[in-house]
Parts: C-alpha cells; sequence; structure tokens
C-alpha cells in the first residue's frame, strides 16, 4: 500500500465483495472436482475448520456449503458408477462382494494402517521372501528372525499385501473399535487437549471415507491399501503432527538437532523409495521384493518380458547379422515371461489377465492349439468374475478360427464384439476398429471373384458390408491409417478414384510417411491414367526410402507408359542390382530390351519392402 503499482503486472487479489468472492470459490471447486473427485470432502473440511476457530457450528456456516454439498455428492456418485460400471472400470463381481460388516472392519484396518505409514515409513525388507536368494541383495534387506516378520511394520511399497477380511472375528474388530475410542476419548476431551486434535483426526477420517472400502474402488482388487489414497486425508495427521513436536521441541535444546535427524530420515526414505520408479522392471522387481504375494508384480513383470520380446522381434531380428542369436534371446524373454505369468497365475487363478498373456506368448510362438485353451480358459474367467470390458480372449480366438480356416467362427465373434461398441467402444476404440478391420477381411474373402465395378448383386451386398464395417473402424480410431487404407484400395479397383484420393489424403494429413497411403495414391493415379502424378508420387518415395523395391518396379512400369524407356531400364537394373531376384523385375528389363546385371546385391540397412 502506498507504493507505486506495476502497470504490467498481473493483480491476483481476491476480490472484497463475498458474494464475487463465493462464485470465484464455486467456480475453482467445480475445477478441483474435474480434475479429482477426492476433493468433493472439501465441504467437510471446511465445516471442521470453522468448528476447530469458533466452537460451535451455526446455520449461517452451513449455508455456502449447500451447493459444494449438492456438487460433492453429485461428482461422488458420478465416481462410483464409473468405477462399478462393468463396461467401463469394473469394480464389481467377486473381487468386491463384501457384507457391510467386512466393510466396516476393513474401514478401521485401513484407518490405522495409513497411521503407522505416516509415523514409521521406512524402506526395508525383513529378510528375502522364501526360496529367493540374491548374491548382493540390496543394503535395505535386513534378515530377521521369521516369528518376528508377522509383527514388523511394512516398508513402503507400490502394491501392499491384501489380508483376509473375516468380520466374523473378533481380532479383526479391533481397528475399526481403537479408531472409534480415540475419536470418542478426542472429543471428551477437547477442552483439555484442545479442539484441534480431534479436528484434525476428523478431517483425516473423513477424507480417507472414500477409500476405506466403503465404495467399490479398483486398485482394492490387488490391495485394500495404497499409498496414493492417503494423500489427501494425511494432511490433516501431518498438521497436527507437526503441531505436536512443534510444542514438544520447543521445550528441549536439542530440538534443531532433532529436527535435523528426523529430515535426514525422511529425505533417506524418499530417496530410498523413489529408486522403485525408475523402471518398470525396477518397480515389480522391487514390489515383489517387499510382498512376495503380488500377483499383480508377478503379472507385470510377465508383460515387460513379453514385451522386451516382442520389440526384439520389431526392432533387432528383421536387420540382425546374427540371427539365432537374437532368436535366443527372444526364446529366452519368453520363457522369463512365462515363469512369472505361470506364478501370478498360481498365486491368483480367478485373475484373467495372465491367463490371456499366457494364451498371447503361445499365439506368438504358432502354438494355435494351446493359445486357444488358453484363451478359452480366460474367457471362462472373465466370465465367472463379471467382466465385461476384457474383450482380449475373444479377439485372440477369432484370429486363431482365422488362421485355422475356421472363417465362420471367427465371423461370429467379430459381429458378437459389435454390440459392445456403443458401451465400451470409446475406451477401446483401436481394438473394436481392428475387429472391425478384420470382420471386412473376412467378407471380402466371401466374393466369388476380385472387386470390381461389374460385381453381382450378391457380391455387392458383401462388399458393401465390407465398406460399411471399413468406415465404422475408421471413425472409430480416426488415427489408425488402416481401415482407411482398405476403402481406398476398394474405391481403386471400383474405379472410384476421387473418393480413393480422398480418402488418402486423410491419412496422408495424419502420417505424411504412411508408405501403404503413398503406394495407393500412385496405384490412384495409374488407374485414372494420370502417369505424371503417379511418377512424382513413387519417385518421392523412392527418394525417401530407396530400398523400397516395389516403389521401383511400378515406377519402371509407369516410365514405359511415359514413353521414357531407357529411364525405365535403368530404374530396372538399379532394383536388380540391389534386389536380383525381385520378382517381375527381370522379366520387364528383357521385354525392354535391356540387360540383367550380373553384380553381387548390396546389403540394405533396412527390412526389404
Amino acid at each position: 500500500e502506498g507504493e507505486d503499482e506495476d502497470e504490467g503486472g498481473v493483480d491476483l487479489s481476491l476480490p472484497d465483495d463475498p458474494k464475487r468472492l463465493y462464485g470465484l470459490f464455486l467456480i475453482l471447486f467445480v475445477c478441483a472436482l474435474l480434475s479429482k473427485t477426492t476433493l468433493a470432502v472439501l465441504p467437510g473440511v471446511v465445516l471442521v475448520i470453522v468448528w476447530w476457530k469458533r466452537g460451535r457450528l451455526s446455520g449461517k456456516d452451513f449455508a455456502p456449503m449447500i451447493a459444494p454439498i449438492v456438487l460433492s455428492i453429485g461428482a461422488g456418485s458420478l465416481t462410483s458408477w464409473i468405477e462399478q460400471n462393468p463396461y467401463i472400470v469394473g469394480a464389481n463381481g467377486r473381487d468386491w462382494q463384501h457384507s457391510i460388516f467386512d466393510r466396516i472392519v476393513l474401514a478401521g484396518q485401513a484407518s490405522w494402517f495409513y497411521v503407522a505409514k505416516l509415523l514409521l515409513p521406512h524402506p526395508f525388507v525383513w529378510g528375502l521372501p522364501e526360496g529367493v536368494t540374491m548374491e548382493s541383495p540390496p543394503w535395505t534387506v535386513i534378515a530377521v528372525p521369521e516369528a518376528l516378520r508377522a509383527i514388523l511394520p511394512w516398508p513402503l511399497m507400490f502394491s501392499y499385501p491384501k489380508w483376509d477380511l473375516n468380520a466374523g472375528s473378533v481380532l479383526q474388530w479391533a481397528g475399526t473399535i481403537g479408531m472409534l475410542a480415540v475419536v470418542g476419548l478426542l472429543w471428551l476431551q477437547r477442552d483439555r487437549f484442545g479442539r484441534g486434535a480431534i479436528a484434525c483426526v476428523l478431517i483425516y477420517l473423513g477424507c480417507l471415507v472414500p477409500a476405506m472400502g466403503f465404495a467399490n474402488v479398483y486398485p482394492m482388487r490387488y490391495s485394500w491399501v495404497a499409498d496414493h489414497f492417503a494423500y489427501v486425508a494425511s494432511i490433516g495427521l501431518i498438521v497436527m503432527f507437526a503441531a505436536g513436536m512443534t510444542q514438544l521441541l520447543s521445550r528441549v535444546a536439542w530440538a534443531p538437532l532433532a529436527g535435523g535427524v528426523m529430515l535426514a530420515w525422511l529425505s533417506i526414505v524418499t530417496i530410498v523409495h523413489s529408486l522403485s520408479f525408475t523402471n518398470v522392471q525396477r518397480l515389480w522387481t522391487d514390489t515383489l521384493l517387499r510382498n512376495n504375494d503380488s500377483w499383480l508384480a508377478a503379472a507385470n513383470l510377465g508383460s515387460f518380458w513379453r514385451s522386451q520380446a516382442y520389440k526384439l522381434i520389431a526392432e533387432e531380428l528383421p536387420g540382425a547379422a546374427d540371427r539365432d542369436a537374437v532368436q535366443r534371446a527372444i526364446v529366452s524373454q519368453y520363457r522369463l515371461s512365462q515363469k512369472w505369468l505361470e506364478r501370478a497365475h498360481r498365486i491368483n487363478p480367478n485373475a484373467h489377465e495372465p491367463v490371456f498373456q499366457l494364451a498371447m506368448i503361445a499365439f506368438k510362438q504358432r502354438d494355435n492349439d494351446r493359445a486357444l485353451q488358453l484363451a478359452l480358459q480366460s474367457e471362462e474367467i472373465t466370465a465367472r468374475q463379471g467382466v465385461k470390458q476384457f474383450v482380449y480372449p475373444k479377439l485372440l480366438m477369432a484370429a486363431i478360427f482365422s488362421q485355422q480356416g475356421r472363417s465362420e467362427e471367427a465371423r461370429q465373434i467379430y459381429l458378437d464384439l459389435q454390440s459392445l461398441e456403443g458401451k465400451i467402444g470409446d475406451k477401446l476404440p483401436a481394438t473394436f476398429a481392428d475387429a472391425r478391420v478384420s470382420l471386412a477381411k473376412i467378407d471380402e474373402a466371401r466374393l466369388s471373384g476380385p472387386i470390381s465395378p461389374n460385381l453381382s448383386e450378391a457380391d455387392g451386398q458383401i462388399l458393401g458390408s465390407v465398406i460399411e464395417n471399413l468406415s465404422a473402424a475408421a471413425d472409430l480410431a480416426p488415427f489408425k491409417p488402416n481401415a482407411r487404407n482398405e476403402l481406398a484400395r476398394i474405391m481403386i479397383a471400383l474405379g472410384r478414384t476421387d473418393q480413393a484420393y480422398e480418402v488418402l489424403a486423410e491419412v496422408l494429413s495424419i502420417d505424411k510417411n504412411n508408405l501403404d497411403a503413398k503406394y495407393l495414391t500412385a496405384e490412384a493415379a495409374i488407374k485414372d491414367g494420370s502417369y505424371q502424378i503417379a511418377g512424382a508420387q513413387l519417385a518421392e518415395l523412392i527418394r525417401a526410402r530407396p530400398d523400397q523395391y516395389r516403389a521401383r518396379l511400378m515406377l519402371s512400369e509407369v516410365l514405359v507408359k511415359l514413353d521414357r524407356k531407357p529411364d525405365a531400364i535403368r530404374e530396372l537394373e538399379t532394383l536388380l542390382k540391389m534386389r536380383p531376384e525381385y520378382p517381375g523385375a527381370a522379366e520387364l528389363l528383357t521385354q525392354l530390351g535391356g540387360k540383367v546385371p550380373t553384380t553381387q546385391p548390396t546389403q540394405s540397412t533396412q527390412p526389404a519392402s
């Protein structure tokens, strides 16, 4: 005040008008809910803080909270519906069938769990899991007697063990009764301890309610608790702890030393725990070291090694100098993947994902019988568990049926999946788009001959179904080019080159380097008699990718059409020097009067087309 304002600055001061201030609060609260509906607890937190400051609550205090409470109920209900909807998140079925008494027991246990984690976070593993040996275990592994492990606190970990719930056990009610006793004691002694203590505990418990187990939350399929469940709730306990430590240490001379030791310890714990998140493999390996019965960690390790095998197949194998070495590495990684996936299945036979991944490995290894058996098993588990959105076993079965010539069975699976598009199509658009493309290919194979403008009425109906499915696939996954490229190919065969150009322009606007779209553009131009356009397209493609042998042969044919016979001969000679056995090249060169070169082929650094 009294200083000159910076005219170029931004005024971040809050409005003085209470109505405008309240309006700003509502806008920001809506933004918070849209970001994370966990903030639905905020109205309750505000009321607790008002009570802490004033010692009472009146109607005037509740009135401004009516709108936020309504918004919170709406956001919470929407989130709960999304979580439990079998076609979206799917937090329902056997894994979430618990009585109200089990849920009350879990609420008490979970509330104490996070208290322990906040008061004593540590990275130590109390000895290696049974049957596990390590040459140089981490310094955080401390060997302790087996009898003590059950009572020692768990270390921080990504996925905690999931204990058994049993409301029929008196001991399991200890957490709930104990927490109610603490709340009751702090309430009765609020004049002695102050309202701050009970306010902090109420804020903690209130913020934790969404993650206590009263509502179905999908991560509780793997564990009842998770560190991130308590991020917001922990604020209440941290404030109380900080206030208590401040009062306690303010009376002793060594308070700075105690504070420094505490800060150093928390820093070490944070750094050590953060190392678990270095990469996927480290995350799940560290999780298994701390929670040896985590089927989630075992399944994800299996998934990791399967992805590594796929990576070798896609990136290393095509141009490998020593293909046998790469093949051995692929087999080794598949074995590692199978080892972990089978372990995950043993830990939790009711989990469908490990079985499906084993089916995918068998499929990649061309063991279709085993792949089909495992896919059926995975599908049976999903049906038994009430899982609706896991459609991958069906897709795998359809792919296997197609390979085995059982086209009608594959076709029926793809048709059945279309009924789910309206329910989960937005969640898995690429998956359903691929299913539509596969269905289109099966239907196209039913045609009595090649696609042409003079199809019979029966073939015309089949082709109409093909086009319909490809168009639907393009709408489901606009950024995937395969459906549009297939549409363009059909339009070219039908002589509708204008439509083909439009479709291909859409593909190239998304992916300007899409090879299939470039080839099809050239084919459309050839079909249209626009040989100059086709030649320019193919020449550009060859400049970008010299190893495109198909493009060189097509360009030679176009050059012949343009009466540029010498250029066509040179192009064919270049092609045959690179790939002497390329089909059709030597024959065309001979027809043009050229001489087939006898030089050795050059080695290409990129896979042949």
